[in-house]
């Protein structure tokens, strides 16, 4: 009876510790989701010109990048991201942006580019001047 007693209290000190162990695991859940390119707080303006960029941002889960510019297309490519730190997950991913319209609104133009996680969603602004026609061009040289 004695011998049992024993073996029941040395089991249940033994799954205490493990309990108590696990719980105390260094590895913690985390999700990270941020941008790199454009910077968050500064202006990102586009050339009037321009017809390619990039926007290049980290995480820790599976995303979407979309936008909600007609006149900007995003383009991902899965295999272009790479760990930047295989112990966290981390990964630096770098999507293309095309620009399929050049500005002809007379007026600036802001396009958003949204990444989008289950743990957050953040968005970049891209503004783009108007393009100007070749005769205002010259006029100004």
């Amino acid at each position: 009876m004695i011998a049992s007693r024993t073996v029941v209290r040395g089991a249940f000190f033994l799954l205490f510790a493990v309990a108590v162990l696990t719980a105390c695991s260094p590895k913690q859940e985390y999700s990270v989701l941020a941008f790199e390119h454009p910077r968050m707080g500064v202006r990102y303006e586009l050339k009037e010109e321009a017809t390619i960029d990039s926007v290049v941002f980290i995480t820790s889960d599976n995303f979407t990048v979309t936008s909600e510019a007609d006149w900007i297309q995003v383009t991902t490519n899965q295999s272009s991201t790479d760990v930047v730190n295989d112990g966290h997950s981390l990964y630096r991913v770098k999507s293309f942006l095309r620009i399929i319209a050049p500005n002809e609104t007379g007026a600036e133009r802001v396009g958003y580019v949204t990444v989008k996680t289950v743990f957050g969603t953040i968005s970049a602004a891209f503004y783009q001047p108007v393009k100007k026609a070749p005769k205002e061009e010259e006029q100004e040289k």
